[in-house]
């Protein structure tokens, strides 16, 4: 008997299971779609392609997850639930033998029509479907039990997800959830590209956006910087038909980029610490790297959780979710990870 965890979140899908004493799996597929032209691809695919195509991608369709056509060049009749279907079979292909229970992980901004939807999808692809689970709820019940308020906040493509969640010495229950949407990894890579090029075109005279194939290029050197600044490299190499171009990276040229996205960010973390009790943030693993660049105060407490907090606490759960129902309370884990 073997349980898998997907973890729905569309700036990285995860599928993973236990092997011994860790996890493996797939991890990070982005919820990108890509039509080549001749067929749909999604995923990391999809993504390292989506420069030489930017008019045959979509991106959003894990949060719309409707039955409305897609636009043009997407074949005539193809709709978000196809897109999410495909991603789901590709990523279903990884599963070993022998898995005989999936756990769904979701973002708390969900409503229970797209929970209904992902239902459908998942059984369509023979998955064996044995609960749902609130992510935010799941990442924090698996680490040390606390008691009162604490906010979790987590990144996706297209929005950041807060959730306000109590602790008493039973368990976890989530309060409420706020979506700020465009304010996802996609704003973030729109927004470090475009400062990039610029910097590239005022020191290196060289315009990275003038072909598809340096813009893919800068794209993919982008994560790179997404990190603790003390694992960001000092400088950007991109190789063009002309020879490498270099280009120095400094912890003010982020934050110079990022500034309206982290100065909201902050805004909205203070005024849900100000307006309940909570003096603890929970950061996922995604967005850990932008505490230094939200200026927090002093006496919030702020712990960035392991990258498979989600699944493990998932799993440690198991026994309490259901295939009808959300959880959004869960005892704490018997082994804290954190």
């Amino acid at each position: 008997m073997r349980t898998a965890v997907l973890v729905l979140d569309d700036a990285g899908l995860s599928l993973l299971w236990p092997d011994g004493d860790t996890l493996t799996g797939v991890r990070d597929e982005p919820g990108c779609a890509l039509w080549t032209g001749d067929d749909v691809v999604v995923g990391s695919e999809a993504d390292r392609r989506s420069r030489e195509l930017p008019r045959n991608v979509h991106d959003r369709y894990w949060s719309e997850l409707d039955d409305g056509a897609l636009p043009p060049p997407f074949p005539e009749g193809w709709r978000s639930l196809e897109l999410a279907g495909r991603q789901l079979e590709t990523l279903a292909r990884s599963l070993p033998a022998g898995t005989t229970s999936l756990l769904v992980a979701v973002p708390g901004s969900f409503s229970g029509e797209a929970l209904g939807r992902v239902a459908g999808l998942v059984r369509a692809t023979g998955l064996p479907l044995s609960g749902f689970v609130d992510a935010a709820v799941a990442a924090t019940a698996c680490t040390s039990p606390l008691q009162g308020r604490v906010l979790h906040v987590a990144l996706g493509r297209h929005e950041t997800v807060l959730t306000e969640m109590e602790g008493d010495e039973d368990g976890l229950g989530r309060r409420r959830v706020e979506a700020l949407p465009e304010l996802g990894t996609s704003t973030i890579q729109r927004r470090l590209v475009t400062t990039l090029s610029s910097e590239f075109v005022q020191h290196a005279r060289f315009d990275p956006l003038r072909s598809a194939m340096t813009e893919q290029r800068l794209h993919d050197l982008v994560p790179r910087l997404l990190g603790p600044a003390s694992e960001r490299p000092a400088e950007l190499r991109l190789d063009t038909a002309d020879g490498p171009r270099v280009l120095e990276v400094d912890e003010a040229l982020i934050a110079r980029a990022l500034s309206p996205l982290t100065s909201r960010l902050s805004a909205a973390l203070r005024r849900r610490l100000d307006e309940g009790s909570a003096t603890r943030v929970l950061l996922s693993s995604r967005v850990g790297w932008m505490a230094e660049l939200t200026g927090l105060p002093g006496d919030v407490e702020t712990t960035v959780l392991p990258d498979d907090a989600v699944a493990t606490g998932a799993l440690a759960a198991s026994d309490q979710l259901t295939a009808g129902e959300l959880a959004r309370r869960l005892r704490w884990s018997v082994e804290p990870v954190a």
